[in-house]
């Protein structure tokens, strides 16, 4: 991904004149913007200072242009150090969070990537075509040699406008094709697998409500049943979008605070469960099960219970 610099462009303003009219003129040999009143007497120029990046005014009283070619008593105004420096501040101010947004907002369409092709055989043709697809995007957004400036809004979205654009497109295009079967352990009864096929092919449609339904059934019948309790607990995951989808849509009121907590206590209480299923799918299934180990890990960390994560960060690394 390309690096984003900041550009400062700062000009400062100076009139030269109350109200008279002039006209501007390019000195080639001055490279310089020349300006004379209707009598054709120069009352003024500017000029680009290249080390300062900025205009410079120069403007001559009217009873001493044309001296000679000689300018006298010019009046030089020096730039505002302290307008400039407030101005690069808030500058930089707005370069730091709008940072931040995208860096979050990238982080969350690598979520959202994860969790709709998590399971299945076509994951990673799906995040090669993201990654291919939205460098495409992102050169055509940004061709080579370009600088962007994040303390810009509108560029940082335009930037996350274009990784969403390409995870839409990475959707339409390669299909989920998950299939639920049983790995080594876990082989559910006949009851239970008629109940888990059922739930696997709303699954495979999205239909994520139907899925728990039969996914629930399933293990009724048999507990012991791992693809029931691993699609079960990625199903019930698919209810964390609509928590937080309305969690980010509340004001500052009391109300609003009111109904965040009773939200994060919602998202929290989901977690738990999702936990229930997925650890059990892990001790069904232990071996090759590495992204199962990584998201119980995960979910134990945004309950805070640092403790438990840790333990499963040691598992993971040995």
């Amino acid at each position: 991904m390309k690096t984003f610099l900041s550009i400062i462009l700062l000009a400062l303003t100076v009139s030269f004149t109350n109200a008279q009219d002039r006209t501007e003129k390019y000195n080639d040999y001055l490279e310089r913007y020349e300006y004379y009143n209707d009598n054709g007497d120069l009352i003024g120029f500017k000029k680009y200072n290249d080390y300062l990046e900025q205009w410079e005014y120069t403007k001559i009283n009217s009873s001493q242009n044309r001296r000679g070619n000689k300018y006298e008593n010019i009046e030089y105004y020096q730039p505002d150090y302290e307008l400039i420096n407030n101005a690069l501040k808030q500058k930089q101010k707005r370069y730091n969070s709008n940072e931040a947004y995208l860096q979050k907002s990238l982080n969350e369409i690598a979520k959202l990537l994860n969790q709709k092709y998590s399971g299945s055989e076509n994951k990673e043709k799906a995040v090669n075509f993201f990654r291919k697809y939205s460098e495409n995007l992102i050169d055509q957004l940004i061709p080579d040699g370009v600088k962007v400036d994040l303390s810009t809004t509108s560029n940082t979205n335009a930037i996350i406008n274009t990784y969403i654009k390409a995870l839409k497109k990475t959707f339409e295009t390669i299909p989920v094709k998950r299939e639920v079967t049983s790995n080594n352990r876990g082989l559910p009864s006949n009851n239970s697998k008629k109940y888990t096929d059922k739930g696997g092919k709303y699954f495979n449609e999205g239909n994520f409500s139907q899925a728990i339904k039969e996914f629930r059934k399933a293990l009724i019948e048999d507990p012991n049943n791992y693809p029931a309790n691993y699609y079960l607990a990625v199903s019930l995951l698919d209810e964390e979008k609509a928590i937080i989808n309305e969690m980010n849509s509340l004001g500052l009121s009391k109300e609003d605070n009111e109904r965040y907590n009773e939200l994060d206590k919602d998202r929290k209480q989901l977690y738990r469960e999702v936990l229930k299923y997925l650890e059990k799918a892990y001790e069904l299934n232990p071996s090759n099960n590495e992204d199962v180990l990584k998201t119980i890990g995960n979910l134990y960390a945004r309950l805070g219970q640092m403790e438990k994560f840790k333990e499963i960060q040691d598992k993971l690394n040995n």
